[in-house]
C-alpha cells in the first residue's frame, strides 16, 4: 500500500487555525511509502520511503493503474530551501516509485493545488495524458488551470481567469462516456 506519510502525529496539531495564525513551524514534510503488509507465517507490516521529496495529494493514471502495479505518481511538491515556515505546495512533482526519480513543474510566486491525472484517450504509456491543476499565480492575485504534459512536465498551456480561485480538495476527472 503506498500513501503519503508523516513522521508522527503532531501534523495534525499543525493544522488547526490558531496553530497557523501563531506561525507553527509544520515539521518534517510528508513523504510517499510504502507500507507491505505479509499475512504468511507471522504477520509483519514493514514500511519504506519511496522518495525524500515533500509531497503531497498523490495521484496516479487511476483509469488504467488503480489496484495495478504501477511506476508513477503526482502531486503537489515542496521545494526544498523555501522558507520553513510557509508548507504551501509551491510545485508539481512526478515521481517514478520503482527509481526514486523525480521531475519537477515550478513558477515564481506561484501555488498549486491538487494534480488531476488525465489519460489520452489512445495512449499506451502509464503515463500518457496531461495533468490539470488549478494555480494561485500570487504576484497577480489571479489563477489559472495549469496543463502539464504528464510524460514530460512540461507546460502544455494555461486559462488563466481575472481573479483568484480558493484552493479546493480532491478533484476527479470523468470522461464523457456518452460523446
Amino acid at each position: 500500500m503506498d500513501l503519503i506519510g508523516y513522521d508522527d502525529p503532531s501534523v495534525i496539531d499543525d493544522l488547526y487555525l490558531d496553530a497557523i495564525q501563531a506561525g507553527s513551524s509544520v515539521g518534517r514534510p510528508p513523504t510517499p511509502r510504502r507500507l507491505t503488509i505479509t499475512l504468511a507465517g507471522t504477520p509483519s507490516v514493514s514500511m519504506e520511503e519511496l522518495a525524500e521529496i515533500p509531497f503531497e495529494m498523490p495521484r496516479i493514471n487511476y483509469a488504467r493503474h488503480n489496484a495495478k502495479p504501477y511506476h508513477y505518481t503526482y502531486g503537489a511538491g515542496r521545494l526544498r530551501g523555501e522558507d520553513a515556515q510557509d508548507s504551501s505546495a509551491n510545485s508539481l512533482v512526478k515521481l517514478d516509485v520503482h527509481t526514486g526519480e523525480s521531475r519537477l513543474w515550478a513558477d515564481p510566486d506561484s501555488y498549486p493545488g491538487e494534480p488531476v491525472f488525465v489519460a489520452h484517450p489512445s495512449g499506451t504509456d502509464e503515463d500518457s495524458g496531461v495533468l490539470l491543476s488549478v494555480v494561485l499565480d500570487a504576484a497577480s492575485e489571479s489563477s489559472y488551470l495549469l496543463v502539464l504534459d504528464a510524460e514530460t512536465m512540461q507546460e502544455r498551456g494555461r486559462a488563466r481567469v481575472p481573479h483568484h480561485i480558493p484552493f479546493g480538495i480532491h478533484g476527479e476527472f470523468y470522461a464523457d462516456e456518452q460523446g
